[in-house]
């Protein structure tokens, strides 16, 4: 897909617009003005469109400066080639908000959008980080990521928050489990055996003094003993994922350093602020949720996925305390909400989404309670890979036992 965007200069200022926190594509992000290209559309063609929509602005597709482009990461599913360009205006007005995908529209100069970002105020994706830190605009730019040599893909959306991306264990379609550093504290290091040497590769440029891990999936802790050895470092992990792993695999934890993770701890720090450890029920007995001082972010694990779907389990997780949970996080209201699968998304829409989806979902369940599991699983899921038929029925039963707790079913 093709897409253009534009850096509307007045003066010393540029036009930038943060996305509106319900859109499904980057919520909460600072943007720039722009959008795709329909079919037959030039890139020109269609950013003069999109201004006059977004805007009300009318440019003239002639006074357009091209000044570069970006690709995105081979890892990403969705790939767009962005055209991006520079236009300069005499007035410098602030437009009125006439499209719904924005909440907020400022002239802002480059050091005030970049210092607000490094102070952790704003979401950014890469190549708008290497766009504006460019000295000039008027000169090619080019941002095709590539990752390095022997690493795996990391990226830092949020300033001093590192996204590490291994190939996991995980559930499809989701390839990959999010590892984070925050500071010199590594959350859920799992890269696959193939990648181990490349993840450790990619962390050796961060001084790490703990691994901490969400809860006991294998998804989000394979080779995190082996990471521990290595660097000779303690292994942060809740009671309730210890005995669950240890059941699974005995002696899996060997000679390393084990410390209790519990409600309250505080595993490191982000900008001066604390990183605190939040107990988050549900999807996991024993699963931890994390976030600073200031809220400004909270890493949610598998709260809700940003590929694939989430699975209560009957022997490890709850439906009840699910629901109650994401309720709690949307009464936190963190400013970004960054999953296990997926990137960080600006507030916390995509938790209600979540909770509301779940209450469909249970609604549809009660409807058809007289059926057996199997039928309201074809009811429900008509188009389901049949490898995905035993998650299906585990979130079924899930919610049948939270039906007959409530009473609503016999």
């Amino acid at each position: 897909m093709r897409s253009s965007a534009v850096l509307l200069k007045c003066r010393e200022a540029y036009l930038f617009v943060t996305r509106a926190k319900d859109l499904f594509v980057f919520p909460g992000y600072t943007a720039l003005p722009g959008g795709k290209c329909e079919t037959g559309e030039s890139f020109e063609d269609a950013l003069v469109r999109e201004i006059q929509e977004e805007l009300s602005l009318q440019i003239d597709p002639k006074q357009l400066i091209s000044i570069g482009y970006a690709k995105t990461p081979d890892f990403i599913p969705y790939q767009f080639e962005t055209r991006y360009f520079l236009y300069e205006l005499e007035n410098c007005h602030i437009p009125a908000i006439i499209h719904d995908e924005f909440s907020k529209i400022e002239w802002l100069t480059l050091d005030e959008v970049l210092d607000q970002y490094s102070s952790g105020d704003r979401l950014m994706v890469a190549p708008m980080l290497s766009l504006l830190n460019k000295d000039h605009h008027h000169e090619g730019f080019q941002h095709h990521y590539q990752t390095p040599e022997g690493e795996v893909p990391s990226v830092s959306i949020l300033s001093e928050l590192y996204q590490v991306m291994p190939e996991s264990q995980t559930l499809p379609p989701a390839t990959r489990t999010n590892a984070f550093i925050i500071g010199k504290t590594l959350i859920d290091p799992s890269p696959v055996d193939e990648e181990f040497e490349k993840f450790s590769r990619t962390i050796s440029q961060h001084l790490i003094e703990k691994v901490v891990i969400s809860h006991h999936h294998f998804d989000h802790h394979q080779n995190a003993v082996r990471i521990c050895e290595s660097l000779q470092v303690p292994l942060w992990i809740s009671a309730d994922s210890k005995r669950r792993i240890e059941q699974k695999i005995p002696n899996y934890f060997r000679s390393v350093e084990l410390i209790v993770l519990e409600e309250g701890a505080v595993i490191g720090e982000w900008k001066g602020e604390k990183v605190i450890a939040f107990l988050t029920p549900g999807h996991d007995e024993g699963q931890f949720s994390f976030y600073p001082q200031s809220k400004r972010w909270m890493i949610v694990g598998d709260l809700f996925q940003g590929v694939g779907t989430v699975v209560i389990g009957t022997n490890e997780g709850d439906m009840q305390k699910y629901f109650s949970t994401l309720q709690q996080v949307i009464d936190m209201n963190p400013g970004c909400v960054i999953p296990s699968h997926g990137i960080p998304l600006g507030g916390v829409s995509i938790i209600q989404r979540t909770l509301e989806h779940r209450k469909r979902r249970e609604a549809e369940v009660l409807k058809l309670s007289h059926l057996n599991e199997a039928e309201i699983r074809d009811y429900i899921y008509p188009k389901l890979d049949p490898r995905l038929y035993p998650l299906a029925l585990e979130n079924i039963r899930s919610h049948m036992i939270k039906l007959r707790a409530e009473g609503k079913i016999s």
